[in-house]
């Protein structure tokens, strides 16, 4: 009888992840794959991210608008299946960009909070362009259900 000794490779040596003054920066795939890994298993991440691959999907938008790792777990909200850059991020990565005229940014709140005709706006406009103002009331998040369940749209 013939004995087949399947042979053991040793497990492919890691190198480690290049650090900067701004943290960790990936020089490939695998090095994004490990921190995602890390940081979800550390349950330090948001709870719209339900796996590494969440992680990971999130931490590469960032890192296509200027975000770094962190922050783009921390700026980065999953609503509704869909990765979306949300609150002081989203504004972070216009103003850094470059294009955005601060001069022109409002944000104003009317109304009795809770009724329907409660309404916050915003202005902004890019730099040379015409400002635009997008109105958004409780009535337009109760028609779109962000009104009751649980939520920082909710909460806040």
């Amino acid at each position: 009888m013939t004995e087949i000794v399947a042979q053991q490779s040793a497990p492919l040596a890691r190198s480690p992840m290049a650090m900067s003054q701004r943290g960790i920066s990936f020089n490939n795939f695998e090095d994004l794959w490990r921190f995602s890994q890390a940081i979800y298993n550390s349950k330090l991440v948001p709870d719209g991210f339900k796996s590494p691959e969440d992680v990971c999907a999130a931490v590469q938008m960032g890192l296509e608008v200027g975000l770094s790792p962190m922050a783009s777990l921390q700026n980065i909200a999953v609503i509704r299946g869909k990765p979306s850059l949300f609150g002081d991020g989203l504004l972070g990565v216009a103003m850094a960009s470059g294009s955005f005229d601060m001069s022109q940014f409002k944000e104003t709140f009317e109304g009795k909070p809770g009724t329907p005709d409660w309404t916050a706006s915003c202005t902004v406009c890019r730099k040379g362009g015409n400002p635009v103002t997008q109105t958004f009331s409780w009535g337009d998040a109760t028609k779109a259900g962000l009104t009751t369940g649980n939520g920082p749209w909710k909460s806040y």
